[in-house]
């Protein structure tokens, strides 16, 4: 191989190195009707949680660049109580926790909020607000930032975030926002 194809191949390899990974955008669903397209297969959860007294259900997806590193992770978690939820107070909670700072090996940086309109919310009389913070410490990769949409209505709770470093413009968060959609 000449010194020139050694050249060509090294700068083949760095460049599909950077390039991002293939996205497969498919609908998933879960019971209850929720269901979410993500850019590629689903883990599904369907379980009890007896600390919280409700059934969890979810579906995530985390994106890898070529060298299998984290690049993205998409999530949707629907939450069915055995008793109505406080909206008021899940709200202020969720801000708070937005807000908290992070911890030792993770600082966390608060950037928005916003009330979600009832056109982003996929039932009837559902509360909700969208949060954006950024976590730190994560070296080279730079911060990522998480937009996190929660949303209530009596009994039923419901989540839709994506993250991914702060850069890295690949990974749509609207597709994925705008694809939700559940009819338990």
């Amino acid at each position: 191989m000449t010194l020139s194809h050694q050249i060509w191949t090294l700068a083949t390899i760095a460049v599909s190195a950077t390039l991002p990974v293939q996205q497969n955008w498919q609908r998933y669903t879960q019971p209850t009707a929720l269901s979410a397209e993500l850019p590629g297969d689903a883990e599904r959860v369907d379980v009890r949680n007896e600390e919280i007294r409700s059934r969890v259900i979810q579906l995530n997806y985390t994106g890898r660049d070529a060298a299998g590193d984290f690049s993205a992770f998409y999530f949707v978690q629907a939450v069915i109580g055995d008793t109505p939820f406080d909206v008021d107070k899940k709200i202020a909670e969720d801000i708070a926790q937005a807000k908290d700072g992070g911890d030792a090996a993770v600082s966390k940086r608060f950037i928005s909020q916003r009330p979600l309109k009832p056109s982003e919310m996929p039932l009837p009389g559902m509360r909700g607000i969208e949060l954006v913070y950024a976590y730190s410490g994560f070296g080279a990769g730079g911060d990522q930032i998480q937009t996190s949409r929660t949303m209530y209505v009596g009994n039923k709770w419901l989540t839709v975030s994506v993250r991914h470093f702060e850069k890295d413009r690949s990974w749509p968060k609207d597709r994925f926002f705008n694809s939700v959609t559940w009819r338990p």
